[in-house]
């Protein structure tokens, strides 16, 4: 089965706290996203979150990493997957974040 990450990136800046999500450009229609991908064979899920937000972000500055879980999922349009959850932090503005 196909392993893959996702993170779930807070921010917290003005007594709010927010959560990295995005819409992709290209397919509108799809909900909100959060960073994520398909890890390498010869990589750990830690180091896939990372290469994975940058790749999808920009973002370098993440910290606090702590594994929340990890599931099988089925997706009746898509190929199924295992996947391992992440939450972590950045000080990254994101008010002025673009993907």
């Amino acid at each position: 089965m196909i392993q893959k990450v996702l993170a779930y990136i807070l921010n917290s800046s003005k007594d709010t706290e927010r959560l990295l999500a995005y819409s992709h450009k290209e397919f509108p229609e799809v909900p909100l996203l959060v960073p994520g991908g398909t890890i390498k064979k010869e990589e750990k899920p830690i180091e896939a979150l990372k290469r994975e937000v940058f790749e999808e972000s920009g973002l370098t500055d993440l910290y606090e990493f702590e594994k929340l879980g990890e599931a099988d999922i089925h997706n009746d349009d898509k190929e199924d997957y295992h996947g391992h959850f992440f939450r972590c932090r950045t000080d990254h503005d994101l008010t002025e974040w673009e993907h």
